[in-house]
């Protein structure tokens, strides 16, 4: 499978996703946000720390980490736990401000990044079939 089809793919899982979170958390709130603002708006979070930690990954190539190893790989997916937690805390501040309290805020967080996580695994997939790996 060719690593822009992967990208374009998994790209649109992600956005899905994010609009059926933001159209939940809606409901639940009683919020009118737009949900294509709010899942592109976690889409580009996602991109940006992504990106970021993409490189400083590749940057431990550089002092021989091995980035096939079975400890480096679970590590991996727990370092993207607070990360997650930071962008949608992000994404709640800048749209659901006034409407949490900090509890609350805390839960929805903890349900984003959840989410954020049930959403990689169509990249498992894409690593299968392309031998490449991404995540937002």
């Amino acid at each position: 499978m060719d690593i822009t089809y992967s990208v374009l793919v998994f790209t649109f899982i992600k956005l899905v996703g994010y609009v059926i979170a933001a159209s939940f958390i809606n409901k639940r709130l009683n919020s009118s946000q737009s949900v294509i603002k709010v899942g592109f708006a976690k889409l580009l979070l996602g991109f940006v720390f992504g990106l970021f930690f993409s490189l400083v990954v590749m940057g431990l190539e550089f002092l021989n980490v091995s980035l096939k190893d079975e400890y480096f790989v679970f590590s991996y997916f727990l370092i993207l736990l607070p990360i997650r937690a930071v962008e949608w805390s992000m994404l709640f501040h800048i749209f659901y401000s006034g409407q949490l309290d900090t509890s609350q805020k805390f839960k929805w967080t903890l349900a984003g990044v959840l989410w954020s996580s049930v959403l990689d695994l169509p990249a498992g997939i894409g690593l299968i079939y392309s031998g490449d790996f991404i995540k937002c």
